[in-house]
């Protein structure tokens, strides 16, 4: 692996965004294309949070792709692949898949970023911090991003959008995803039962279960929100429990851990 990143060092012209510093890269391209079949870009910088130009990294990876701006979104196009990215969003969609950014996707001197770890993901690609080399690398994969019709299990986005849309609907991505995260948080905890269906119905446990509101037909944004939490998107690891702020007692405020509120919610662990 080194010697083949050795090879071909993409260490493009791009901003990588650390916090609130901004470091601009030298280019140093070097290329070997008869000793390495791996395409890669690094750059400056230790996390795979760190914000990259989704255009730098399309261009060293997908020479392929057809990327554009239409002004209000960026896009990035393949015959295998379709990302959209637009700034001030939570998440960016690739081949239907939600990915999510929780400090936002952002622009930078015309430049569409995001978390190097997001737009390798989008890509079909990983992360890799050199210690030798100082660099974190963005490495292509040997293929592209599974498909969100393949990858999401129909009946696993129904109910998760439904309990979401049910119990946050009005709330903000963050207290949807939250919502979604107790309820993926219990099917994989041994104390409540292991799928997304049984933990909703348990007796007891979700008002809209039990009223029938769960059958509403969910929002745009429960479905984005169970499907960034099915893509791993968490803001709350350890809560299993929720209730209303404008509840003075409840069993989980008397029994539980507070963890957080998010919304209209305290949720607690």
């Amino acid at each position: 692996m080194k010697r083949k990143l050795a090879c071909l060092l993409l260490a493009l012209a791009l901003c990588v965004s650390i916090g609130s510093q901004t470091l601009a890269i030298e280019d140093t391209t070097q290329t070997n294309s008869s000793q390495t079949d791996v395409a890669s870009v690094a750059f400056d910088g230790t996390v795979a949070d760190s914000y990259v130009s989704l255009r730098t990294v399309a261009e060293g990876l997908r020479p392929d792709a057809w990327i554009d701006w239409n002004g209000s979104f960026a896009a990035v196009y393949a015959d295998d692949l379709t990302i959209t990215a637009t700034p001030g969003d939570s998440y960016i969609v690739a081949n239907g898949r939600y990915l999510y950014v929780p400090n936002l996707v952002t622009i930078q001197d015309g430049n569409v970023m995001a978390p190097a770890s997001v737009i390798a993901k989008a890509l079909g690609a990983t992360t890799w911090y050199s210690e030798e080399w100082g660099r974190l690398f963005i490495i292509a994969g040997t293929g592209t991003i599974e498909s969100g019709d393949t990858y999401y299990r129909s009946d696993d986005v129904y109910w998760l959008s439904h309990i979401i849309n049910a119990e946050s609907g009005n709330q903000p991505l963050a207290g949807k995803i939250a919502v979604g995260n107790v309820i993926l948080n219990r099917v994989s905890d041994s104390r409540f039962p292991d799928t997304i269906y049984e933990v909703i119905f348990q007796k007891n446990q979700f008002t809209p279960a039990s009223s029938g509101s769960v059958n509403r037909d969910p929002n745009a944004d429960s479905i984005i929100a169970a499907k960034l939490c099915l893509d791993g998107a968490m803001v709350l690891s350890s809560a299993y429990w929720f209730n209303s702020v404008q509840l003075t007692s409840s069993w989980a405020s008397t029994h539980k851990t507070y963890v957080a509120t998010i919304g209209n919610h305290n949720f607690y662990g």
